[in-house]
């Protein structure tokens, strides 16, 4: 996500968010403050094969909107 976020401006991610899941969302933001996926599977409740399976459909998905391999 480091090399979307120097690509893309605020405008960007707005867009972004707006195709996500509030799943997607909430995992995301756990990612950016710095939160390991083990980390976020504790808060949620769920595996982190779950966490990681999330993480790889959003990848993929801001991958399709924006071109930019993540």
């Amino acid at each position: 996500t480091a090399r979307l976020g120097r690509e893309a401006g605020l405008s960007e991610w707005v867009k972004l968010e707006a195709h996500m899941t509030p799943e997607e969302a909430w995992i995301f933001h756990q990612k950016a403050l710095g939160y390991s996926s083990e980390d976020i599977a504790t808060l949620r409740g769920s595996s982190v094969n779950s966490v990681d399976k999330v993480m790889s459909r959003l990848k993929h998905k801001i991958h399709v909107l924006t071109g930019v391999k993540v």
